[in-house]
């Protein structure tokens, strides 16, 4: 089990002791000999920028006979500046399209993750954005291990099942069947003599999962229920959905959490500042015991003086997607809301 984080360029935000994602993510993939399934939001990529790595190592897989599948959202294919099948970029990738209203009748495909050889997976708040490796405040876990990655490998052939072909239809809208027993959890590893670590995998949305106990919302608030001194969370956002949507369970854990003394901390972006649900957070700092702070990123570029004179719409945010008791820290591809795919 390993860490893994992108730092800000220009920031002294993040920890350097932790592995940088892109070349973490490119050794895997290089490792990779059968196959590597990744299932990601969208894919914007850019000339000469932290991406271009990773899909030149996804190309050399598919050039030495790995089958590569990549799942998309359907809905994000326009945040591309470069069209994810367009250049070649993709050559010799399997590509699917996931419309999550078509699947559970909401929400998007929020999911970042990738798995190699069914072996070990890679799990985090990073996209398959360039941004995401050089601009924002992210954080994900690699694991070595295959009852780990068989898990994901369920959830990727059923949403497999239910993506299309650009331009084609899919084979199904409703999760593949799998007669396989799920492993006991939680997922004991042994890093290390005496370090060992318990991992207890999670995903949304309920329904559309290799079983309901292992839905993520159920699972943090088991998670929450359980703290004892102290919970921290760090989140790109905070809400409790919109109006006729609305999940006030995970907020009524922290409060619960709160009322019986424990200690509250969240850190979120700055983003919520002018987000219209910015009250469902108010109203949450209100709470004796919860503290709450927005993190504005630092800046980069012309305006800070920097030699650096490109820009990068919609970055210099921190978008750690973790939540840790004493006992447990969930790193995470969701936000703190109640709908759409994601794992952790």
């Amino acid at each position: 089990m390993q860490l893994v984080e992108t730092r800000p360029v220009e920031s002294r935000l993040g920890n350097p002791a932790l592995a940088a994602a892109a070349p973490v993510w490119v050794e895997m993939i290089d490792g990779a000999t059968r196959t590597l399934d990744l299932e990601e939001f969208y894919l914007a990529t850019w000339p000469g920028e932290p991406l271009s790595p990773v899909l030149e190592a996804m190309r050399r897989a598919a050039k030495r006979g790995v089958a590569v599948r990549l799942i998309l959202d359907t809905g994000m294919l326009d945040s591309s500046p470069l069209p994810p099948d367009s250049l070649g970029l993709l050559a010799g990738v399997s590509l699917r399209l996931l419309d999550m209203k078509k699947v559970s009748g909401g929400g998007v495909q929020h999911s970042k993750y990738f798995i190699v050889d069914d072996r070990e997976v890679y799990v985090g708040s990073q996209n398959l954005d360039w941004r995401s490796l050089k601009h924002i405040h992210e954080l994900g876990v690699r694991a070595r291990d295959p009852r780990i990655a068989g898990l994901f490998t369920r959830v990727f052939e059923s949403d497999w099942q239910a993506a299309a072909p650009p331009g084609g239809a899919a084979a199904g809208t409703t999760p593949v069947a799998v007669s396989a027993p799920l492993p006991a959890l939680p997922i004991r590893l042994a890093q290390a003599p005496g370090d060992t670590v318990d991992v207890w995998p999670s995903f949304s949305p309920e329904g559309h999962i290799p079983d309901a106990s292992l839905w993520d919302r159920d699972a943090l608030v088991r998670l929450i229920d359980g703290a004892r001194r102290e919970i921290v969370v760090q989140s790109l956002t905070y809400g409790l959905g919109r109006p006729g949507r609305r999940d006030s369970t995970l907020d009524e854990a922290l409060r619960r959490a709160a009322g019986r003394g424990v200690k509250v901390r969240l850190i979120l972006s700055d983003w919520e500042a002018d987000n219209p649900r910015i009250g469902d957070l108010q109203r949450l700092a209100r709470v004796p015991g919860v503290e709450v702070k927005l993190r504005c990123g630092p800046g980069w570029g012309p305006a800070t003086g920097s030699p650096t004179t490109s820009t990068a719409p919609a970055t210099r945010r921190s978008r750690c997607a973790t939540a840790r008791s004493p006992l447990r820290p969930t790193p995470s591809s969701r936000s703190a809301g109640p709908r759409a795919r994601s794992s952790r």
